[in-house]
């Protein structure tokens, strides 16, 4: 089975994730989701006093990388996705992976405050786009 993993580069959940896909013989593939200098610029926002203008770069951000994830998909062609942390997708984009693609796509949300990459325990999202 070819198995796409959507994580973030701060922390080591999606590298074992896809360590062990392979291990039991699945061709498995990371898909970062915090490449790109609207990611960081949001990060960077949220803690200063321009905080106002952070909700529009992660709008840009979550456009970006959705499209990215797009193009990752019709080029690997993946049976499986598992999402880490996967509150930086629009869910129209999960949707249409499902819908379109016709893929299962899993939202693992890690509720672990050392594991994310900021915590913060008053963030609500709506995640249901992945049921």
């Amino acid at each position: 089975m070819k198995v796409l993993i959507c994580h973030s580069s701060s922390n080591e959940v999606g590298p074992a994730l896809v360590a062990a896909f392979r291990s039991m013989g699945h061709a498995s593939s990371s898909f970062l989701d915090d490449q790109s200098i609207y990611f960081n610029l949001y990060h960077f926002l949220t803690n200063s006093p321009f905080r106002k203008n952070a909700a529009l770069t992660l709008q840009n951000y979550k456009k970006l990388i959705g499209r990215k994830l797009l193009q990752v998909i019709k080029v690997l062609c993946p049976e499986l996705i598992i999402v880490i942390q996967g509150d930086y997708f629009f869910g129209e984009d999960i949707e249409r992976i499902r819908t379109v693609y016709g893929l299962p796509v899993i939202n693992w949300l890690v509720n672990d405050p050392i594991l994310l990459e900021f915590y913060d325990p008053f963030r609500v999202v709506n995640l249901s786009a992945y049921s």
